[in-house]
């Protein structure tokens, strides 16, 4: 997901666009996906309001009047304080999980993947202390992703985030890529509109470096475009994993799916070495933490089905 405390699966920057709508770029400097990184510090404490003001004239009914109205609303504010403080506020549990499946590197020769693609079932997860008014970030999300290592890797998918300092949440299509630490960029590209499924596409092109993100089939137009730099060391990329999963930031968010109605990713597919067909082999359960009980997978074929347990 986004990778840092101010978007999605994202940071501060420019916008993203498709033929299917547009949204906002970001930028970021950490190392971890998009909603494997947690938001910073909490945002200040509004300004006390202003005193009222001071009464003036000689009219002592006047002042009396005065005095009164505000020794009422001083026992009104008394009040409203310490009901206010008899409320506990929804707090967050940090962290982060994932569940899904993953192609990954179990013996010679090294897999070198370059593309992938799966149809996601789009969800509307609960998320870390929604609609209570908390402004720390959390997001639950879904999407595919082909790594070289920790810091350099790729990624589509949707998300639904509440950003650091905001109180309501948003769900939006992105793009990402992570080209070392602690490069990064994350490109919002639509608002996810329906529970209708949708094919997500990355493919790498190693003779230019460049990145092309599919939609439902359609190439996506980065706004800004990706930078040179990222394409400089993505001719170098060599994937070794490919994964099609879940995640959660904050770990009172839930995983897409339920024991009812689990997210699935179909016809989960890969391009490795030299060749230009699709293939789907090799596909494994992949949780993080491996001991994780509160969400599950499971893999059948090119099928991959995710979801929460609470």
């Amino acid at each position: 997901m986004p990778s840092s405390s101010s978007s999605g699966p994202g940071s501060s920057g420019g916008s993203g666009s498709s033929s299917g709508g547009s949204g906002s770029s970001s930028g970021s400097s950490s190392s971890s996906s998009y909603a494997s990184s947690s938001g910073g510090s909490s945002p200040p404490s509004p300004p006390s309001p202003p005193s009222p003001p001071s009464g003036s004239g000689s009219d002592s009914g006047s002042q009396s009047q005065s005095q009164s109205q505000s020794q009422s609303q001083s026992q009104s504010n008394q009040s409203s304080s310490q009901q206010s403080g008899s409320q506990t506020p929804c707090q967050p549990q940090p962290g982060s999980g994932h569940a899904g499946g993953e192609r990954r590197n179990t013996q010679p020769p090294t897999l070198d993947i370059y593309a992938i693609k799966a149809e996601i079932s789009t969800k509307d997860p609960p998320i870390s202390c929604e609609d209570t008014g908390a402004t720390f970030r959390a997001a639950s999300a879904a999407w595919v992703n082909i790594s070289e290592a920790p810091s350099v890797w790729m990624q589509m998918g949707w998300a639904k985030e509440r950003k650091l300092g905001a109180t309501n949440d948003t769900r939006f299509v992105y793009c990402e890529l992570n080209w070392g630490n602690p490069t990064s960029q994350v490109w919002e590209i639509m608002p996810l509109q329906g529970t209708a499924s949708h094919t997500y596409e990355i493919n790498l092109d190693r003779s230019t470096g460049n990145v092309v993100f599919k939609f439902d089939g359609n190439a996506v137009t980065l706004n800004p475009p990706i930078p040179q730099a990222a394409k400089d060391r993505f001719k170098l990329f060599s994937g070794v994993s490919a994964r099609w999963a879940g995640e959660i930031i904050d770990l009172k968010s839930r995983i897409p799916g339920t024991n009812n109605a689990t997210c699935d990713f179909l016809n989960c597919q890969y391009k490795e070495g030299i060749g230009t067909s699709w293939q789907s082999s090799g596909i494994v359960k992949w949780l993080e933490p491996t001991n994780a009980t509160n969400y599950d997978s499971t893999v059948g074929g090119n099928t991959v089905k995710i979801w929460d347990k609470r």
